[in-house]
């Protein structure tokens, strides 16, 4: 959880121009870390690549999944969950 918190961060830094970022875990059956901006959204460059594709492998690896998507106001949405308990 906390590297993808880390890419998220770091993506708003480098890209998003925000001035704002708000991230929230919520933790049940499954840990899903909630992230947004008040930037210009995720560049089309940005997404897939090197730090995108790395918490979508972890996320994968866990189990599950990672989104992340431009909302209509153009700030930008990370949404990553995983089951609390490795499955299998």
């Amino acid at each position: 959880m906390i590297p993808a918190l880390r890419e998220a961060l770091a993506n708003i830094a480098r890209h998003a121009r925000a001035r704002n970022a708000q991230a929230s875990i919520e933790a049940a059956d499954e840990v899903t870390l909630t992230g947004i901006d008040d930037g210009v959204g995720a560049p089309d460059e940005v997404i897939g690549r090197r730090g995108t594709k790395n918490m979508d492998e972890r996320a994968v690896s866990l189990g599950d999944t990672r989104t992340l998507g431009n909302l209509d106001s153009g700030c930008a949405r990370l949404g990553w969950r995983v089951p609390a308990s490795p499955r299998g």
